[in-house]
């Protein structure tokens, strides 16, 4: 794709920019001379650079500049002007206002300290200096006294350091530290890819009709390009071409990456501002929360906290000139609102106000409280625009119990689904959608639990553990173990072709100390204990490296650890990088290289566990899967049912999972197909770890094989030893007295307990019986219509000729009704709509059918039950086997009858048996044929009858059951099997269901005769059968038997 090519574009970039410091201290043979190599640099990233050519009109070098007057420099190395400042005639005096620049190339890792700034903040405090720039290149913390030396000054510092360099949108690739004043290239500006035009035209279609809407995007698909493009449709509308853009966000982080990305790709003029509130109250809220925030001193657009200077400045900016925009923090937006009074009948109202991140605009007021500042922007009044649009990967929607306890204490709640506040949603790009389309790299989740007598093994001392708990230790092991993508010799897990071991990962803990803590052991227990260069299994080779960030450190540090993350270890065998962090990575990281995210304890939200996970689906190139390890360490000694039941222990597991089921619907159908399917998902990877390993062991006394996952001898299997690379001292494993199957059994079986939605069916009751009604009602009054009184007519004769001549009106138009509301469940358990169309009741069917969905009425009815359509729908394509399939079918219209038409199912006595219950009545069934009569079912001269069909469970399961062999089925589907029932639509669909079970095997035998109509089936009431002297004249010689 097109942004794929810019974000390697971007990559290769960053990598030049190295590579030019790195010739710097290579050629320069001096300090000075090295010194000057850098500020011709500096000086081209000032004039060129998106953020910077906003600011500056000229850039001049130290002795360039008229105000040096032939002084020598003591501090000062260059001298920017802003584009505000330029005198009309071009001519810049020792009085115009100036920005003093000082650029400091040191060694990397060199701590600033405040002797350092000295020279340079004395200097630059005299006029005509209004502010100062700093630049270095030491990519590390500054002192305390340095950081001191230059927060609070009445002439603000900007600070930049070696990540936005890199990050520039100069092509460093194309400069040439030899010919400085030949200007670099920039890189290409990105292109809207489908589906962000998609996303850009349906906004817009819908502020046609709507004042405030939403679009939510997946995390990686380019919301903040996006909303660019949005804003630029404002920019060009009508004659104005210009357009006031208010863009609101959560953090000064998040600030400076959309700046930074609105100015690079921008294609029309463009004029920002920044504005923020007190900095002091952030910090404390960023460091107290482990929020990556950034102090002010970083944004490369110095921000106002002053509503005076913001409205004037806004003021006098002409409307007319291309893109206007003011970025926001939501803490600021009273000195929005102030400014906008001051400015009276001058202010300009906003044409459009971007809200990112809009899930945080959500809560509850009690009405004798104030607003909240992310609240107080849905208020017109306040904040004065003509459109809103709130933009998110993670909608924030509260549940009717919320909605009501609000509402008994008289609380406005902002919750996503009101649309008086959010409008409706304009776009919506899922995280299942974005996978299938190919925009984010799809996931697997790894639940990986770890004996704890597992790790004790592994220690000769207590002492060995460091600070680290077993069960801490446990869950490292753990994620070792999955980053490695390890065999374990008991189980079976596989990870397909996608074998390489992980190189990148992020992982979360509960707070900042567990992050340092974890930072130093994992890496510890790692390379003493865990890697095994030695043995014959390169899955064992895998060594860490790890890194501690939180919301205390600077932007210097965080995009240094960043960077660290992205470049590629150098070592000769397999390296995992990792990040360890509290909260601060969940927002706001772009390392499209990440292979996986950790997490070692539960999140405050799920908002907070989406965002986490979003940051491992970018894609790169070569990378298969992004994967979420969720480690659990477990008690010795105690079976799978016991220890799953507690749900501390699970707690991460469990959170983690419903998070990312409620988010992307695609694995809501997994985990709901879990207790259907015969094969484990693919998606979700369950194992236990052990270390011993089958190749090396040294055997001690006796017992069973160890690399079964049966269960067979799991109890019994000897003690292995393994060699450990760093001690060289023999340590022991004693393998699990539960069989790993059972462990992972268990867990597939609680994961649908505790994460698979159990309140579908309820979805589906809840309106059907109403809307049934009213569905008979609508046929009832369409059929006072000639022409489809004709088609129903039609309908009616057609089934008394071809079912039984005992069909009325009533029964006809209750059956096509109750197919209407099935209608696309039908279609999704039988997607083969040419094969189902040559059943006689669907042929008859069809032409009433068209006629009705001529009219829109149908649809309007059944909008309440969409979402359950789709969650069915979704769950039905997830099936992978045929017994499944039948289960799901049976239950359906269990309820669907139940709840549809109590009184049928009353009256009737209409029971769906559940399939295993059929599987064990057929079993037996042709056991007591065999052992009495000696016959079984698929005989020849045994004939079947099912009396009261349902949805053909019965019948469907025997032609899968192998009880008919291969070269009986033919014979006993077309002449030996027979099957009665009263309901129409029951019939229909048990009609269908066997005929395509019949060609489904047909098929599987290689043998192809197309639709095979089943003869056996009657429209009739098996009971007053009976009642006619056991006679049942369509099944000849059956009556023998009766």
């Amino acid at each position: 794709a097109v942004n794929d090519q810019a974000i390697a574009e971007q990559g290769a970039s960053a990598a030049a920019f190295d590579r030019l410091l790195a010739q710097y201290r290579g050629s320069a043979r001096s300090q000075r001379e090295k010194g000057n190599l850098f500020e011709q640099l500096v000086r081209a990233y000032l004039r060129l650079d998106s953020q910077m050519r906003l600011q500056f009109a000229r850039v001049y070098a130290w002795r360039d500049w008229p105000g040096a007057a032939g002084r020598p420099d003591t501090g000062i190395d260059l001298v920017a002007i802003e584009h505000r400042d330029m005198p009309s005639d071009g001519e810049v005096t020792p009085d115009t206002p100036a920005v003093a620049v000082q650029c400091k190339f040191y060694a990397p890792q060199t701590k600033i300290q405040k002797e350092h700034l000295d020279s340079f903040l004395s200097e630059s405090g005299k006029e005509p200096f209004k502010r100062r720039i700093f630049v270095e290149t030491t990519g590390v913390a500054w002192s305390q006294n340095a950081e001191a030396a230059i927060q609070g000054q009445s002439k603000p510092v900007t600070r930049i350091g070696l990540t936005d360099l890199r990050a520039s949108n100069i092509d460093w690739k194309t400069y040439d530290f030899a010919t400085p004043e030949l200007s670099p290239t920039l890189q290409a500006h990105k292109r809207a890819l489908a589906h962000q035009t998609k996303a850009i035209n349906d906004v817009m279609t819908g502020f046609e009709t709507h004042d405030r809407g939403t679009l939510v995007m997946a995390c990686g698909t380019g919301k903040t390009f996006t909303s660019l493009q949005i804003a630029q449709k404002f920019a060009e509308r009508g004659d104005s071409a210009g357009a006031r853009i208010l863009f609101m966000v959560p953090s000064l982080a998040l600030m400076s990456q959309t700046m930074h990305e609105w100015a690079a790709e921008v294609s029309v003029p463009f004029t920002a501002w920044s504005v923020c509130s007190d900095t002091k109250v952030n910090r404390k809220r960023a460091d107290r929360d482990d929020i990556a925030d950034i102090a002010t001193m970083d944004l490369q657009i110095p921000p106002t906290t002053d509503a005076v200077s913001l409205a004037d400045s806004l003021t006098q900016a002409r409307p007319n000139e291309g893109l206007q925009v003011v970025f926001a923090t939501y803490q600021s937006i009273g000195v929005i609102h102030e400014a906008q009074v001051l400015a009276g009948e001058a202010w300009r109202d906003f044409d459009l106000v971007i809200c990112d991140e809009a899930h945080r605009t959500t809560g509850a007021k009690l009405a004798n409280e104030d607003e909240s500042a992310f609240t107080r922007i849905h208020d017109n009044t306040y904040i004065r625009a003509d459109k809103r649009l709130y933009m998110t990967a993670t909608p924030r929607i509260f549940n009717p119990a919320i909605k009501k306890a609000a509402r008994e204490k008289d609380a406005v709640l902002s919750s996503m689904d009101d649309q008086a506040i959010y409008g409706p949603v304009f776009h919506r790009l899922g995280f299942g959608q974005a996978v299938v389309g190919g925009l984010l790299t799809d996931y697997k989740v790894v639940v990986l639990q770890v004996p704890e007598d597992q790790i004790t093994s592994i220690f000769q001392q207590g002492d060995e553990y460091g600070e680290l708990s077993i069960p801490e230790a446990a869950k490292l092991a753990g994620c070792w173990n999955a980053l490695a993508k390890r065999k374990n010799s008991f189980t079976d897990t596989q990870y397909g072709d996608d074998t390489n071991p992980m190189r990148r990962a992020v992982a979360f803990v509960k707070d900042i100390k567990t992050s340092k803590l974890v930072a130093t052991e994992f890496q510890n227990l790692v390379n003493q204990h865990l890697q095994n260069l030695t043995n014959a299994d390169p899955s064992d080779n895998l060594a860490v490296q790890c890194r501690h960030v939180d919301g205390t450190m600077n932007a210097v540090q965080r995009g240094e650890a960043l960077d660290w993350l992205k470049a590629a270890p150098g070592e000769n065998y397999p390296v995992c990088r990792i990040l360890t962090n509290a909260r601060c990575l969940s927002e706001g990281v772009d390392v499209p290289t990440l292979d996986a995210v950790l997490f070692l304890n539960p999140r405050k939200s799920f908002v907070d566990v989406i965002q986490a996970v979003g940051r491992v689906m970018r894609r790169a190139p070569g990378k298969r899967f992004g994967y979420i390890i969720l480690p659990v360490a477990i008690p010795a000694g105690i079976a799978p049912e016991e220890a799953l039941n507690d749900n501390k222990r699970f707690e991460v597991v469990w959170q983690v999972l419903q998070a990312i089921r409620a988010h992307d619907e695609r694995f809501d159908a997994t985990i709901n197909a879990i207790e259907y399917n015969e094969s484990q998902p693919e998606n979700i990877i369950v194992d236990v770890l052990n270390f011993q390993k089958p190749q090396h062991p040294e055997v001690i006394g006796s017992g069973g094989g160890c690399g079964s996952d049966s269960g067979e001898g799991d109890t019994t299997q000897t003690v292995g030893t393994r060699t450990d690379s760093g001690t060289g001292t023999a340590r022991s494993f004693q393998p699990s007295m539960f069989p790993a199957s059972q462990w992972k059994d268990a867990v597939y079986s609680k994961i649908v307990k505790k994460v698979g939605n159990r309140l579908y069916w309820d979805d589906w009751s809840k309106d059907i019986g109403k809307i049934a009604s009213r569905y008979i009602s609508l046929i009832e009054t369409l059929l006072q219509d000639e022409v489809n009184s004709d088609y129903f007519g039609q309908f009616v004769d057609a089934l008394q000729k071809t079912l039984n001549p005992g069909i009325d009106r009533k029964q006809a138009i209750d059956m096509l009704a109750q197919h209407l509301i099935t209608k696309p469940l039908f279609d999704a358990m039988f997607p083969d709509q040419e094969f189902t169309s040559q059943n006689p009741v669907s042929h008859a069917m069809q032409g009433i059918l068209d006629r009705l969905a001529e009219n829109q009425v149908f649809e309007t009815e059944r909008e309440p039950l969409e979402k359950f359509y789709q969650t069915m729908t979704e769950k039905i394509r997830a099936i992978d086997n045929l017994a499944g399939k039948q289960e799901i079918m049976r239950t359906l219209y269990d309820k669907f009858f139940s709840k549809a038409f109590p009184k049928l199912g009353d009256r009737l006595g209409i029971v769906f048996t559940p399939v295993p219950v059929v599987d064990y009545i057929l079993h037996s069934a042709h056991e007591a044929l065999v052992k009495h009569f000696g016959k079984g079912l698929g005989d020849e001269g045994v004939a079947i009858i099912e009396p009261f069909l349902g949805t053909g469970t019965f019948i469907t399961r025997l032609l899968q059951s192998e009880l008919i062999s291969p070269e009986q089925l033919e014979h006993k589907y077309r002449h030996e099997i027979f099957a009665n029932e009263i309901v129409l639509l029951s019939y229909y669909i048990a009609s269908i269901n066997i005929e395509q079970v019949y060609r489904e095997i047909r098929l599987e035998q290689g043998i192809d005769e197309g639709y095979v109509e089943f003869p056996g089936i009657t429209l009739t009431d098996t009971f007053q059968l009976a009642e006619r002297q056991n006679q049942i004249p369509c099944i000849g010689d059956f009556q023998a038997n009766l």
